[in-house]
């Protein structure tokens, strides 16, 4: 029986930042509210060279399987066939990377959040429980 494997993401959340770190983070936040210093891969990033292979290849295999040309076709065909073959394990990574990002903008949108509210770190700590 064949099976399908693919990598699957989870956000664990990370251990509080210390005191020094608000700290920091909070006077670059007063000065640009756009500031963030948990960046991370995005999707995009993360897939472009498959996504890519995806948008260009299977137009062209498509059209090289038009072409009436016996060893054209056939490459177009292993092509086609091969991309379909895996977007069974694509497609299944994907929502997982995309539930992990989701869960990770969550946490550090709401982690910037409350840096923005406090007052001291101790009223950071007490809004992160």
């Amino acid at each position: 029986m064949a099976t399908i494997q693919y990598t699957t993401y989870s956000f664990n959340r990370p251990p509080l930042i210390d005191e020094e770190q608000y700290t920091v983070i909070k006077h670059k936040l007063q000065s640009d509210p756009s500031f963030n210093p948990f960046k991370g891969e995005g999707f995009y990033e993360k897939y472009k060279i498959v996504i890519l292979l995806y948008v260009i290849g299977v137009p062209v295999a498509l059209l090289l399987a038009a072409t009436e040309v016996g060893f054209l076709e056939v490459i177009g065909g292993i092509y086609c066939f091969l991309a379909l073959m895996g977007l069974f394990s694509l497609v299944p990574e994907w929502i997982s990377y995309a539930s992990y990002l989701a869960s990770r903008n969550l946490y550090f949108k709401k982690l910037l959040n409350n840096i923005k509210k406090s007052s001291d770190y101790n009223h950071f700590k007490s809004l992160m429980r």
